[in-house]
């Protein structure tokens, strides 16, 4: 019984241990991005930035150089080479043109959405996932788009909203371009 427990408890304790290490290389990712946010849209808040870079992005007018950063791509990189990458993302068998597309069914995903205290927000993230999980080569400029045209200034600011913008939009061209 002893035994049982152990495992049991150690079983918890690296469960808890990789949720973590997950939760360390997501907010990597993310503060890599908002570094660059800054660095492309210096004068402007945070979640100003955000909105211009989808605008940009929905208007195909972003500069190109935002996903060459070497901050952004050694990041990337890195989580890549882990197992929590594929927490986040997933082989594609839809498009053979692509390696792999954020995992819309993952625990991080549905994570993402629930800590969304923002009502709004919430429904526009879980109606994404939806989307994309129902139909996985969907055109990501429509999901830009949605974004642009649903988001309204405020919800910009919303951690929840920046982590879905960095992770499921910024880091999935990025995982396009790099090899």
């Amino acid at each position: 019984m002893k035994k049982l427990i152990l495992l049991l408890f150690l079983n918890s304790l690296i469960s808890f241990s990789q949720s973590k290490t997950v939760n360390v290389e997501i907010e990597n990712l993310h503060e890599e991005f908002n570094t660059v946010l800054k660095k492309y849209y210096p004068a402007k808040k945070l979640g100003a930035s955000y909105k211009l870079f989808l605008s940009d992005l929905n208007q195909k007018k972003v500069n190109p150089q935002i996903i060459k950063e070497k901050n952004v791509i050694d990041a990337f990189l890195t989580i890549r080479k882990t197992p929590s990458f594929y927490k986040i993302w997933k082989k594609d068998t839809v498009n053979p043109r692509r390696k792999n597309v954020i995992n819309y069914e993952s625990d991080f995903y549905k994570k993402l959405v629930d800590d969304c205290e923002d009502q709004d927000s919430k429904k526009l993230l879980k109606e994404t996932g939806e989307a994309l999980t129902k139909l996985p080569d969907l055109n990501p400029f429509i999901i830009v788009g949605s974004y642009v045209e649903n988001l309204k200034d405020k919800h910009y600011d919303i951690e929840s909203v920046q982590k879905a913008i960095s992770l499921t939009i910024y880091y999935d061209i990025v995982e396009q371009f790099t090899k």
